[in-house]
């Protein structure tokens, strides 16, 4: 990148967002004012699409002119979920600080479904910590889900203070929903849906 168009970066991080933007003539009017050479339309345009190519989020915004802002940089879907999970499965937090934190990477998230995901799991955010990760689990669960994946697992039952565990057939993952504070997987299992508590899951593997 030159000159200019690293300046137009440097403008367009330290001086737009979401809710600040700058029109094409307030652009080229900042470089201008700095002793940049002055650029045509099509020279905009181009040096815009030369950032836009190399990763940066520029957008537009139409109304009476057109406005231009970078929005700031996203996470992508697998960063979210694990940082979701990492928030969840804090102890430390209370409910007020984790809900705070939930609904900041919300406005992080380039993927619609990871704000889905978030929405219908803020209800459990106090979960208990156990030896079996449960958050973990869940997150391999979500990836399936959204890649339309395959996945393979354990299931336990604890009886008195030892956990006896037996394989899970190959699952397809296909939704879930929260009962008695609890959350419930819908799996496809041999042709039929079934659902498990993930509480009795264990080992989640994508295959």
């Amino acid at each position: 990148m030159n000159n200019t168009v690293l300046r137009l970066l440097q403008i367009f991080e330290e001086e737009t967002d979401d809710e600040h933007m700058l029109t094409k003539a307030e652009i080229l009017q900042i470089l201008a004012s700095e002793g940049f050479d002055s650029i045509n339309e099509k020279q905009f345009y181009r040096k815009i699409q030369e950032l836009i190519d190399n990763g940066y989020n520029i957008e537009t915004k139409k109304g009476k002119s057109t406005y231009y802002f970078m929005r700031k940089s996203r996470l992508n879907k697998e960063e979210w979920i694990y940082l979701l999970t990492m928030i969840l499965s804090n102890k430390d937090l209370s409910k007020k600080e984790t809900k705070h934190m939930i609904d900041a990477l919300e406005n992080m998230s380039i993927c619609y479904k990871s704000i889905e995901y978030a929405k219908k799991y803020k209800e459990k955010i106090n979960c208990e910590k156990s030896k079996i990760n449960q958050l973990s689990n869940f997150r391999v669960f979500l990836k399936a889900m959204d890649e339309n994946k395959l996945f393979k697992c354990k299931q336990f039952k604890k009886i008195g203070n030892e956990y006896e565990f037996s394989d899970i057939k190959i699952l397809q993952a296909i939704d879930y929903y929260m009962k008695d504070n609890q959350l419930i997987l819908i799996v496809m299992e041999d042709k039929q849906r079934k659902e498990y508590y993930l509480n009795t899951m264990i080992d989640f593997e994508i295959i």
